[in-house]
């Protein structure tokens, strides 16, 4: 399950960091098996540790 999930969130990251528009949006998080909220502080220290360049963009549900 791990190395599956691990694979998942990386082919993922990949991709998008590849693609003309490297913007990370909670569709990708959802479809990485991961929560855009409670995973953010996560993703942002995994984007961080391995140098991966994507922006990060998450609608926040607490605001308007």
């Amino acid at each position: 399950f791990f190395m599956e999930q691990n694979n998942r969130i990386f082919q993922t990251l990949s991709e998008v960091a590849a693609s003309a528009d490297p913007t990370l949006t909670a569709e990708h998080v959802r479809a990485m098996g991961l929560d855009p909220q409670g995973d953010r502080g996560f993703l942002v220290d995994l984007l961080e540790i391995y140098g991966i360049d994507v922006m990060l963009v998450i609608d926040n549900p607490c605001c308007p």
